[in-house]
């Protein structure tokens, strides 16, 4: 396998841990185009045997299909997946039309449903770590085992940037859980949504300070008036966003929820993002 020339990990998406890269997986007579998942050097993960286990027995139409490893003499894992992908920050930004938000947030809740049954996690769901096929389906490629997030040690010195995702519970410590997928996927609705982005004068707070201080429902301006999201969107979110980890809804809850945004006032991409 070989990655695209005109591809850099600096010009990839990237999520916490890891970043997507376009490459191409040479075949005897042939190549096909792939998205290959690259884990950063943030990620600290030496073995991920029994993960790749489950990756290859999954197979559902909004998780990408797990092809291997990328042939590397890196230390860390690469994940190749069939098809090229593009993130869902990119079809927001680049999209001419419009996209129906509560569709794909409704792929977003299967795909995560599918993972938490094979007992995975995602781990890194926002907009740059969602990913979608050339027909604009929800493909997701996270997909690992529950562990505990590896948080930079000098976290004084460190601003929250895109860990204001994890759940409280992640920051302080805890296994990341199905729950705490539950907790990104509201915030993921709200970025989709919203006229500005999830803790967006909190990102450059020190991740210190914001683990202490941290309060979603009164961090995230909710009221309607301000973020342009309907009453239905906000209970959600609301719910999504629960301190404690038990009275978040399950993703199949939030599969049945989200059937009722199915609105025109919701199809629509926030000016913000087009």
């Amino acid at each position: 396998m070989s990655s695209s020339q005109t591809s850099t990990i600096q010009q990839c998406p990237r999520g916490l841990w890891t970043a997507h890269q376009r490459g191409l997986l040479k075949l005897e007579n042939s190549e096909e185009k792939v998205t290959i998942k690259i884990y950063l050097p943030s990620c600290n993960i030496d073995k991920c045997y029994s993960e790749i286990a489950k990756l290859r027995l999954l197979e559902h139409s909004n998780v990408a299909e797990f092809l291997g490893i990328q042939n590397s003499e890196s230390y860390f894992p690469a994940m190749v997946y069939n098809k090229p992908l593009r993130t869902l920050r990119h079809q927001y930004e680049k999209h001419s039309g419009q996209l129906n938000i509560s569709n794909l947030l409704q792929e977003v809740t299967m795909g995560l449903q599918y993972l938490h049954r094979h007992g995975m996690v995602h781990m890194e769901l926002n907009m740059n770590t969602v990913m979608l096929d050339s027909t604009g389906n929800i493909r997701l490629t996270g997909g690992c085992l529950p562990r505990k997030a590896d948080l930079p040690g000098n976290q004084e010195q460190h601003i929250s940037g895109d860990f204001v995702y994890l759940a409280p519970e992640v920051l302080r410590g805890d296994l990341y859980t199905a729950s705490a997928d539950a907790y990104s996927f509201g915030l993921l609705m709200f970025d989709m949504m919203s006229k500005t982005p999830a803790f967006d004068s909190q990102r450059k707070m020190s991740l210190d300070l914001f683990i202490k201080r941290i309060n979603p429902k009164e961090m995230i301006s909710l009221k309607t008036e301000q973020s342009n999201l309907s009453d239905d969107a906000i209970d959600i979110i609301l719910r999504c966003l629960d301190i404690s980890e038990e009275s978040r809804p399950t993703l199949l809850n939030l599969q049945e929820q989200v059937e009722v945004l199915k609105t025109d006032q919701h199809a629509k991409v926030p000016s913000n993002l087009k």
